[in-house]
């Protein structure tokens, strides 16, 4: 099967990415100690990302400012205390490059604000760190941002520090209840689009209320503001099937409510193919329609790839996207969790991927793209530095394929 490239052909890695051609990481003051550790440990990463999806100069520069003055100075401690739920080290932030068909490739920042006072009594839950980068966030006036629509769902779906404060907090700690908010930012054509993703675990065990009345309650009290047609549809496959747990979560889009996707997320341990094609159709209700059977393909593909045909991967994540008032299928994505498994042998997966849909100019430099980023992948005895990798498909899209990293060096 071959479906075109991205649209620039771009050459992601390669020899192209050197210490000369990155730009430069020294014209910066830090406040601390803590914030030019966590700028030396993941500033050269992203600035190797960025130079290898061949942004222009132009943008290197003003993407590594935002990391430089926004979110570095909101990491936290280093090394971390708070144990961040968007990555598997716990460290509250994550770069990842997302590709494809009909468009060039995009860097992408997973981040958890988090402060030194987060976890400690003055902020238990990260509830203050999360407001006062909201705020900061609004302050950089970014094209399409808006915090109507985020307001509302994070009040609905997250605990205050009063309702948190009867919970105690070893357990909140064990259980990793305490995440409820984190951000992801798509760096796109000199902006900035901001998604949010919101995690109800804390809110569910205060209030008695399930994911599913937790999210139905917070959109039917939004009016005739947006509607999502396709929602019971999800509802009535994952409570049929069981698959609502203290791991489900939810995207949105920072921007006007009748405008934002819905994200549905759900993990699952012990994933078969048979279950995942489940997944991938709702439980056979879109089995039939050409869309999701075309996606279906180049999902099994790629899990051929890694697990060599045997049927079982030890977890895996899914969403399911809606779009506002649409009454299309519910696009779904799923994640490979690669993490703890050989770096080098999912390297040549994803090679082998790349050349069956007919991109070899990826396939070609990929190894050296990965070399590039982490100078001990070479080695071989590497397991965590590429942590997933998601894919999708649309007619709009082609193949929609992000590779995440460990982002730290």
């Amino acid at each position: 099967m071959t479906v075109n490239p991205p649209i620039s052909s771009v050459k992601i890695g390669g020899n192209n990415v050197s210490e000369k051609s990155i730009p430069p990481l020294k014209c910066f003051a830090f406040q601390n100690a803590t914030e030019q550790a966590w700028w030396d440990k993941t500033g050269p990463l992203l600035a190797r990302i960025l130079q290898s999806a061949q942004y222009s100069v132009q943008d290197q520069y003003l993407y590594m400012t935002l990391y430089r003055t926004v979110l570095i100075p909101r990491l936290g401690p280093h090394p971390h205390t708070w144990d961040s739920f968007i990555t598997y080290s716990g460290i509250p932030v994550e770069f990842s490059i997302n590709l494809q068909q009909h468009g060039p490739p995009t860097a992408r920042i997973g981040w958890e604000p988090v402060s030194q006072k987060s976890g400690s009594p003055a902020d238990p839950i990260n509830h203050d760190t999360i407001s006062l980068a909201i705020d900061t966030m609004t302050q950089l006036n970014l094209k399409g941002f808006d915090t109507k629509f985020l307001h509302h769902m994070i009040g609905c779906f997250t605990a205050t520090p009063a309702e948190a404060a009867e919970v105690d907090r070893d357990q909140l700690y064990l259980l990793r209840m305490k995440n409820q908010v984190s951000f992801g930012l798509d760096l796109k054509g000199g902006e900035v689009s901001v998604k949010c993703y919101l995690y109800p675990a804390l809110k569910s065990y205060l209030t008695g209320n399930s994911y599913r009345k937790l999210l139905d309650g917070a959109i039917q009290s939004l009016g005739d503001e947006v509607s999502y047609p396709a929602l019971d549809t999800i509802h009535e496959y994952l409570e049929g099937a069981g698959m609502y747990n203290q791991y489900s979560f939810l995207g949105i889009d920072c921007t006007g409510v009748s405008k934002s996707r819905l994200k549905i997320y759900n993990t699952i341990q012990d994933v078969t193919w048979s279950k995942l094609q489940d997944i991938w159709t709702l439980g056979g209700r879109f089995g039939s329609h050409a869309t999701t059977q075309r996606g279906l393909q180049f999902i099994q593909q790629f899990w051929q790839l890694l697990t060599s045909d045997q049927d079982k991967m030890a977890v895996g994540i899914w969403s399911y996207e809606l779009a506002p008032g649409s009454t299309d299928f519910p696009n779904p994505k799923y994640y490979f969790i690669m993490h703890g498994m050989s770096d080098m042998e999912n390297a040549q997966a994803i090679v082998k991927f790349y050349d069956s849909i007919g991109w070899h100019d990826l396939a070609a430099s990929y190894i050296d793209s990965v070399k590039g980023y982490f100078p001990n992948f070479e080695s071989g005895e590497t397991s965590n530095l590429i942590q997933y990798v998601s894919m999708a498909y649309s007619e709009k899209t082609g193949v929609y394929l992000s590779v995440y990293y460990h982002s730290s060096l």
